[in-house]
This record gives structure tokens, C-alpha cells and sequence, in this order.
């Protein structure tokens, strides 16, 4: 009888611990299914962002150049390229200027004289210093003194590195001023100081004759 007692308690104790394996199975599952489905949301999200699509540049302009007067004193031209090819090239004409700064990686191949008209070229040769697709740069000047000059409109010529060309008309830029515009504050203030004596001088005449009298 007592080999039959140890059998039944280890076909018990068997079954017992199946019990608790079968148990411990499905909690395993369980977890592992709850943890899968926001491990899985994640990879999808991830991957979605991974291969998203570049924004679509087709109505936009393939250059845009924006001047802007800062202060005055400090002009500024951002270039933004809405094309496939980099920008490696800028040329605006320009007026009454006296310093000049290129962007990292540019050279300054010419530049205007102080109270001269001429052309601000810049270019870069190093691919890293272009202005990339979809990307922006900003190239920049003073003036001399505020308000020396005059702010007016000209055309920007864009080249590519590839070696086209384009031209955008009707940028803000610094400007000559014109011979009436240079002389019309001296010629008014010389009019107004001779206007000035004359009633002076008519004065002292009236003045001079009441005293006679």
C-alpha cells in the first residue's frame, strides 16, 4: 500500500506543477501581447517618419531673393532655393556702400567703390558652402552712415553649380541717388536763408525810415 500512497502523490505533485506552468504560460502571453502592441505602433510611426515623403516645392519660386533695409545702416539679401541644384553664385548691383561681408565659404569677387555704382559678386567653389537645395543664405553690407543712401530696386543674378543662370528683377537694394536728388536739400536751405535775409534786409529798411521820419 505504501508504493501506491507515493505514486498518487507524485502523480499529484505533477499535476500541480503543470497547473502552475500552464499558469505562469499564459501570463507570459498575456504580457507579451500587451507589450507587442505598442512596441509595433512605435515601429510603424517610426517608419512612417523615416520614409515621409520631402515637402512638395513645385508651386513655389526656384529662387527667392528678399531684401531687406535692417536698420538703415545694414542691407541684407536672403536667398532661398526651392530648386534641385545648389546656388554657388550672387550678383546685385549696388550703391553707395562702404563695407562689405561674405558668408563662410564665399568670396567677394567684386564690389562697388564708396558714392560708385557697381556690382556685389560673390562665389563659392566648395559644395558644403552653396546654398543647397531647400535650404537659405543671407549675404550682407553697410552703408557709410544712415540714410546715406537711397533704397530702390534691382535685379539679382542667381548661378547655379551646374552653370546656369537666372535674374530676378525688382529686389530692394541701395541705390544712387540722382543729381536733382543729391542737391535738392542744398539748393532748398539756400533758398530759405535768402528768403530769409531779404526780409531781414526790408526789415531794417522800414525800421530805418520810421526813425528818420
Amino acid at each position: 500500500m505504501v508504493p501506491a500512497v507515493d505514486s498518487v502523490r507524485r502523480a499529484h505533485r505533477v499535476t500541480v506543477v503543470s497547473d502552475r506552468d500552464k499558469k505562469t504560460r499564459r501570463w507570459r502571453l498575456g504580457w507579451c501581447c500587451l507589450c507587442a502592441v505598442p512596441a509595433t505602433a512605435l515601429v510603424l510611426s517610426v517608419g512612417t517618419g523615416t520614409h515621409a515623403q520631402a515637402p512638395d516645392t513645385s508651386d513655389l519660386p526656384d529662387v527667392v531673393v528678399e531684401g531687406t533695409n535692417v536698420n538703415g545702416i545694414v542691407f541684407q539679401w536672403e536667398v532661398t532655393n526651392n530648386t534641385k541644384t545648389a546656388i554657388n553664385y550672387f550678383n546685385i548691383p549696388i550703391s553707395d556702400i562702404n563695407t562689405f561681408a561674405a558668408p563662410a565659404g564665399w568670396t567677394i569677387e567684386s564690389k562697388p567703390r564708396l558714392k560708385a555704382e557697381g556690382d556685389f559678386i560673390l562665389r563659392t567653389d566648395k559644395y558644403a558652402s552653396m546654398i543647397l537645395p531647400g535650404r537659405s543664405l543671407v549675404f550682407e553690407c553697410m552703408r557709410p552712415l544712415r540714410d546715406t543712401g537711397k533704397d530702390g530696386w534691382a535685379s539679382v543674378t542667381i548661378g547655379f553649380e551646374d552653370g546656369e543662370e537666372i535674374v530676378i528683377d525688382e529686389v530692394r537694394a541701395p541705390v544712387q541717388r540722382l543729381t536733382s536728388e543729391r542737391f535738392a536739400l542744398p539748393v532748398f536751405l539756400g533758398a530759405l536763408l535768402v528768403i530769409a535775409f531779404i526780409f531781414k534786409v526790408r526789415k531794417d529798411k522800414k525800421a530805418a525810415s520810421a526813425t528818420a521820419s
